[in-house]
């Protein structure tokens, strides 16, 4: 995985190349840069592409803060970097919640800091100071406990609550009809809307020109990955590869916007070519999968 001070030099060598000041078209990189471009996307869990569109500038920047450089804080937008990731998962580590490692200072993150503030005697703000990032540090130095939001993500067995689908295509379409569900857009608000309504489980679904059969995947980002998401997708693998052995599928884990947004179970499908009766096998799977797990 790539230090902090190599994505520094790679964000400095980007800019050097006029790389983000504008990202409406990818910029052509050298080979040299765009292998470093692709190791920092496989270490985000993002589409190796080798070229810097703006989400991977997103990032970048984001994996430029390290814990202590900046004072954090609820802001809006929220602050976002690998220096908010750092601070919660020292949090977690201690036994303050700070909810999904995911990198962003939330409302969660901010009362798990309060509570650690609490605890620790310091005056209770909200706010990574100085005195408490120094603290933080004290505490934290040599801890590896198992961060105590890990152990409450139960796994699939643990999803409750309605089925939210969004997306669109034939699998989309056949899945939700199926279920007798909404179908929800594919548009940058799909997370929010999946928050409002209370969903215990969200599957964006897409279909991408040029690939077979589906790829799955789930939340993986910083030092946490979702188990419930994994599983469900081993679960959804594991009976596809068994009902439909010619249709291609596999797992991963990634750092998608939806999958990190999403802070309920999540899974991203993405629909690669199949056929009419490959998309009917799909949706019996599917159906019978979600069935045996989702508790309403």
């Amino acid at each position: 995985m790539l230090t902090t001070l190599e994505v520094q030099a790679l964000v400095s060598d980007l800019t050097s190349k006029g790389v983000g000041e504008q990202l409406n078209s990818p910029h052509a990189l050298d080979p040299f840069t765009a292998k470093r471009v692709s190791a920092f996307q496989h270490d985000r869990g993002l589409p190796m592409t080798g070229l810097v569109d703006a989400l991977t500038w997103e990032r970048l920047a984001e994996a430029s803060w390290t814990l202590g450089g900046r004072l954090l804080f609820i802001a809006t937008p929220f602050l976002r970097g690998d220096d908010v990731a750092n601070l919660q998962v020292r949090l977690a580590r201690l036994g303050f919640n700070p909810g999904r490692l995911d990198g962003i200072f939330g409302p969660k993150s901010e009362s798990a800091l309060r509570e650690f503030q609490a605890n620790t005697g310091l005056e209770v703000t909200g706010v990574l100071t100085k005195l408490a990032f120094d603290e933080i540090l004290r505490l934290s130095s040599a801890d590896d406990r198992t961060p105590v939001n890990a152990i409450q993500d139960l796994g699939a067995g643990g999803i409750s609550g309605e089925l939210f689908i969004g997306g669109s295509g034939p699998f989309a379409e056949a899945l939700s009809g199926g279920l007798s569900l909404p179908l929800h857009g594919d548009d940058s608000n799909l997370s929010k809307a999946a928050i409002s309504s209370g969903a215990g489980l969200v599957l964006a679904i897409k279909t991408l020109a040029g690939i077979e059969g589906l790829h799955i995947h789930f939340w993986q980002g910083y030092l946490s990955r979702s188990l419930a998401g994994e599983e469900l997708g081993s679960l959804l693998v594991g009976a596809l590869r068994k009902a439909a052995p010619g249709i291609d599928v596999d797992l991963t884990g990634m750092s998608l916007p939806v999958l990190r947004e999403t802070p309920m179970t999540a899974l991203v499908i993405e629909q690669g070519n199949l056929s009419e009766q490959e998309v009917h096998l799909v949706v019996t799977v599917f159906q019978e999968v979600l069935q045996q797990v989702i508790h309403r």
